[in-house]
């Protein structure tokens, strides 16, 4: 608690000039922008964790993954490679991933005929709603 409140008196002196104002805007800014997340890779990571048919690259910027068509393909497609019981891993995974939402991701079928472009908007929203 304290912290915070240092952290507060830090700011409000930064406040009394205008370029002082403006630095600590644009850091908060940053720090949020840091942690927002759409929820894209966190679905790519999890369905990888459970197929070797898919692969991510998160050293890219924005991270590259294949098959490239993903999000146009179901969860049971030749290209990825899941089961029913896959899917239930792969939501296992985004649970972890994406803590916040883990109960609207309880909500998605085990289905491998789901198709992954509709779970990712499903998360997105789920997380814009959260």
């Amino acid at each position: 608690m304290a912290k915070k409140g240092a952290a507060r008196v830090k700011a409000n002196r930064a406040t009394t000039s205008a370029s002082g104002a403006r630095e600590v805007m644009a850091a908060l800014i940053k720090k949020k922008q840091e942690s927002v997340t759409d929820g894209a890779i966190q679905v790519v990571m999890a369905i990888a964790s459970v197929t070797t048919l898919v692969t991510v690259d998160t050293t890219q910027d924005p991270p590259a993954f294949e098959p490239d068509d993903l999000g146009t393909l179901t969860f049971g497609d030749p290209r990825v490679g899941l089961t029913n019981e896959g899917v239930a891993i792969f939501k296992a995974n985004l649970k972890i991933l994406l803590p916040a939402i883990a109960d609207d991701i309880d909500e998605i079928p085990d289905n491998a005929n789901l198709n992954i472009g509709d779970v990712a908007k499903f998360i997105q929203l789920s997380l814009q709603t959260a």
